[in-house]
């Protein structure tokens, strides 16, 4: 999902907690900073698709909520402050994110 990040908004809308669970802790995890010698093609690879889904908001995706949605369909009580979101920010939003970094 992190190589094609239109798939994250397709996976919400069908309900695939557990693969958003693992996209939020691959994203909160981070690259390991080795890559970048033993395979550098690949670490640029990882950089483009965890910059694209911090750029769009994805990195806001929280495991412990996605899988709870998971295991009762529901979101508990007091799991989301009015502050939280499960989606991310829109494409306009994303483009003058863009536009601030160049």
């Amino acid at each position: 999902m992190i190589f094609q990040p239109k798939l994250i908004a397709q996976a919400l809308r069908n309900h695939q907690w557990e693969d958003l669970a693992l996209l939020a802790e691959t994203l909160q995890a981070g690259i390991p900073a080795d890559l970048a010698q033993t395979d550098p093609a690949r670490f640029q690879m990882w950089m483009k698709g965890l910059t694209y889904c911090y750029l769009i908001g994805w990195h806001r995706l929280n495991a412990g909520v996605l899988r709870s949605m998971g295991e009762s369909h529901t979101v508990a009580p007091g799991a989301l402050t009015p502050n939280d979101e499960l989606l991310p920010t829109t494409e306009s939003a994303l483009a003058s994110k863009q536009a601030t970094l160049n």
